[in-house]
């Protein structure tokens, strides 16, 4: 009840708050003139109110969903969304009223997040405090009205065309926020655009501050929203079409690849010479043991010294190793590049990640970024490819294929395009699994991935699966039924509710780890990205990042507060205890003889720590873990002999910690140096350049 009368004295002071008109009619008039199609109208003059713009998304090329806004006479806004994609449902309802100088003074938010949260945010000013509420956070904080509010919630677009029209009236192009921090925007470029006859010119602007990433929108010449291009995801205004909307896409690419080059070469100090790092205990992974006061010298890349024995090298770039632990580069192999964008590659290599194995990425993105990766053009870690496929279906993801010929043609291109395996997802019919595994093996490819709907984890190994995805495939291997939907969020619910009550110590779990073990299946169960899922409380830190939050830019901090899945009374033991049994399935597996890979198919770097944590947390131990986080991914993907270990003359890809992780796996957040192409990275100059404060600057 007290929700809904918040929301009643919301709608109420919207309704009847005092018509500001100053600079209202300039501001909006032209707004149905800026598009086309359905954005014309007759009426649209400087009287005409409500304004009303519609815009549309797309996931890639797919439509995705859609967006209204509608401006009324006393300047207020309202926006209504509804984004779909890969079985997630996300919507937003969005009022704000401003100020005659355009801060916002009055805000609401409802809807629900992409996993079914519920989105219920407040925002006001009043007699010079302003307040705030929603389901992770109360707070309020003495203004002069001159600080722009940030909601909780990401999606909420106006919010960002707000900060820009406040920050095109200030020199320093300087916004302050609230409930903290500051936003700087900065203007990239203009782009005159045409559909049939109808002309517009659109800006791009950058907004740092935010976000990890800059947040790049752009605007109408009557500084209105007009695209915004994230993740592979694009809203613009309809009716201007697809070669308007990639032309835009291009451009702000362009932009991006620009800013994080400039990181590339003012972040990382390139080393011609040898590199030398002396008295430094180093990491045997594959025997599990500290090899003390070693002395390690790397040329072009390439270990070529490994010695107890002090070494001169006097045109040596030279490291003091003391005390400290050197291990080889860490292999996240559960990555998305694409979605993670430029500023994904900044958090492995800064995290200590150097090698990435992509889990489904648009193929031209991922080679782009790949390639600049490998020259050094952009800070990023060693890429390999997983091909992925899907059947259409009302739950597929995009690039799914209608026939069995089509996926049998795509593991084809795949294999003819450099990639390592295939990854299949959720619609997949069952009854195409043992074509598309047989044709897998026979060109080279392994194959894995979500066990399709309606099919069991037992049945895909026995047809030739080599490596599952995710713990909850192998949970529901016991509580899916043959009616079961598990294209749905049945997939993630199921496993909450149920997970904690299957018995490990039953026959059929003993069976089924040794039908593992006896047929090679690896296992790569992103248990952190799980933990998050279910076992984030509303206003707590996302368990993913509980030890670096307070390290975040202001837009990051609220999110990592926000949970996408909603624990309520009903569900947070079951939830619980549900955590509990898979950081012990995953201990039996390992013990039981399965290989497990680390992956977090999530924000890399700081999630690929807490996953390693939660190896740590189940029982396994850390010279185990480390192994699996280092050689055993090079094993899996046939590159043992090349990487993966320090050994003289595989890959110098090398992680300088500043302790021991054999006594504490967490020790592999504290980093000193990354070397890695001949290359230096020092984390904090990585992260400081996309908004992360060092350990010292953080409150």
């Amino acid at each position: 009840m007290r929700s809904i009368q918040i929301r009643k004295e919301i709608h109420d002071m919207f309704m009847t708050g005092v018509k500001r008109r100053i600079a209202i009619a300039a501001i909006f008039a032209g707004v149905l003139l800026s598009g086309c199609g359905d954005i014309q109208s007759d009426s649209a003059t400087s009287d005409a109110f409500p304004v009303i713009v519609e815009y549309e998304w797309f996931n890639g090329d797919t439509p995705a969903g859609e967006q209204t806004l509608t401006v009324n006479e006393d300047g207020s806004r309202h926006s209504t969304m509804r984004l779909q994609w890969n079985n997630r449902d996300f919507t937003l309802e969005n009022r704000m009223q401003f100020s005659d100088d355009g801060y916002v003074v009055l805000q609401s938010l409802a809807g629900t997040s992409a996993f079914g949260a519920q989105i219920d945010e407040t925002f006001r000013i009043e007699d010079g405090v302003a307040k705030w509420r929603n389901p992770a956070e109360t707070g309020e904080v003495a203004t002069d009205g001159k600080a722009f509010y940030v909601p909780a919630r990401s999606g909420a677009t106006e919010t960002l065309a707000g900060i820009i029209r406040i920050a095109t009236n200030n020199a320093d192009g300087a916004v302050s926020l609230l409930p903290s921090g500051e936003a700087r925007v900065r203007k990239l470029t203009e782009k005159p655009i045409q559909k049939g006859k109808t002309k517009a010119v659109v800006s791009l602007y950058a907004i740092t501050g935010l976000e990890f990433a800059p947040t790049y929108v752009w605007l109408d010449e009557n500084q209105n929203f007009f695209a915004f291009n994230f993740w592979g995801m694009t809203l613009q205004q309809t009716g201007w079409g697809d070669e308007v909307r990639n032309s835009l896409k291009e451009i702000q690419n362009e932009f991006e690849e620009k800013y994080y080059q400039s990181i590339a070469s003012d972040k990382v100090e390139d080393v011609s010479r040898p590199i030398l790092i002396s008295n430094v205990n180093v990491v045997d992974v594959e025997a599990g043991e500290l090899l003390l006061a070693q002395n390690v010298v790397s040329e072009n890349g390439v270990i070529t010294t490994i010695s107890n024995d002090p070494i001169e090298l006097s045109n040596a770039k030279k490291i003091d190793g003391t005390g400290k632990t050197l291990i080889p580069g860490l292999w996240d192999m559960h990555g998305h590049v694409e979605f993670f964008g430029y500023y994904g590659g900044i958090f492995n290599v800064a995290g200590g990640v150097t090698t990435v194995r992509d889990m489904g990425s648009d193929h031209d993105a991922l080679m782009r970024a790949k390639s600049n990766f490998d020259d050094g053009v952009l800070v990023g870690p060693n890429v390999y490819a997983a091909g992925f496929i899907d059947q259409k279906s009302p739950f597929a993801e995009t690039r799914a294929v209608e026939t069995l010929n089509e996926a049998l043609e795509r593991i084809e291109w795949y294999a003819d395009n450099g990639y390592i395996q295939i990854k299949l997802y959720s619609s997949i019919s069952p009854d195409w699994v043992p074509a598309l595994t047989k044709f897998a093996h026979e060109k080279g490819l392994r194959i894995g991935g979500h066990i399709p709907a309606f099919m069991t984890a037992e049945k895909a190994v026995r047809v030739g699966y080599d490596e599952i995805s995710h713990i909850n495939f192998l949970f529901l291997n016991f509580l899916a039924g043959d009616e079961d939907d598990t294209r749905t969020r049945l997939r993630f619910y199921l496993y909450g509710d149920e997970a904690g009550n299957v018995d490990l110590e039953s026959e059929n779990i003993e069976s089924f780890i040794a039908l593992l073990a006896s047929n090679d299946v690896v296992v790569d169960p992103t248990v952190a990205v799980f933990d998050s899922m279910i076992g984030h409380h509303a206003g707590q830190p996302n368990p993913l990042f509980t030890e670096v939050i307070n390290r975040f830019p202001i837009g990051e901090y609220r999110s990592a507060l926000s949970p996408g899945f909603e624990i309520t009374d009903e569900n947070a033991e079951a939830w619980a205890q549900s955590q509990e049994n898979s950081l012990a399935f995953v201990r039996k597996l390992h013990e039981g003889g399965v290989q497990l890979i680390a992956g977090t198919d999530a924000l890399p770097g700081f999630a690929f720590h807490r996953e390693l944590e939660l190896y740590a947390q189940s029982g396994i131990p850390n010279a185990d873990i480390l192994k699996i986080a280092t050689i055993d991914a090079a094993r899996v993907i046939g590159q043992e002999d090349a990487v993966g270990s320090i050994t003289v003359g595989k890959r110098a890809d090398m992680v300088l910690l500043n302790s021991n992780p054999l006594d504490d796996i967490s020790a592999v957040r504290d980093i000193e140096f990354i070397i890695m192409r001949n290359k230096i990275y020092e984390p904090d100059d990585l992260l400081s350049a996309v908004g992360v404060r060092s350990n010292s600057g953080a409150n």
